[in-house]
């Protein structure tokens, strides 16, 4: 099980770094709790940018990524078009089934401990891991990031 979760998320990893050189707009994070793959779409510009989308347009090409990256049949379990820091972390709980939750703050560190503060209400207490962390220019953003 930790194999599949060490592959899931290099490929996540990846296909973010992909993701991140043409997103714009609101983000959404998609996630396949059966296979562990996801996809994440997100703000690079402020609200007005280049392909600006709002959250629920950036839904589609969260799902679209995660099936690339071998989802079967992923959900979208985070969407927001708040600006601020968003981390994505997975863990297992006691059946062994992926757990996976999106935590977002002022800075990174609030953005992780939300994460996994989020983990722990649902159970997933084995091996909790960040697989990415973002700041996403959303609604009412500026044009710089809020301090660390």
């Amino acid at each position: 099980m930790y194999f599949a979760m060490n592959i899931a998320r290099h490929i996540l990893i990846f296909a973010l770094g992909v993701t991140a050189s043409w997103a714009h707009g609101g983000d959404a994070v998609a996630f396949d709790y059966s296979t562990g793959f996801g996809g994440i779409y997100y703000s690079s510009t402020p609200a007005g940018g280049a392909d600006y989308n709002e959250a629920l347009d950036a839904r589609g090409p969260a799902l679209t990524m995660a099936k690339r990256n071998g989802a079967k049949a992923p959900i979208v379990i985070h969407q927001s078009n708040d600006t601020g820091y968003f981390c994505l972390a997975v863990g297992f709980n006691a059946a062994g089934r992926f757990v996976a939750c999106v935590g977002e703050g002022g800075s990174a560190v609030e953005a992780k401990s939300d994460a996994f503060r989020g983990l722990r209400a649902y159970g997933a207490t084995s091996k909790p891991d960040v697989i990415h962390e973002y700041f996403s220019f959303g609604r009412e953003s500026k044009l710089s990031k809020p301090g660390k």
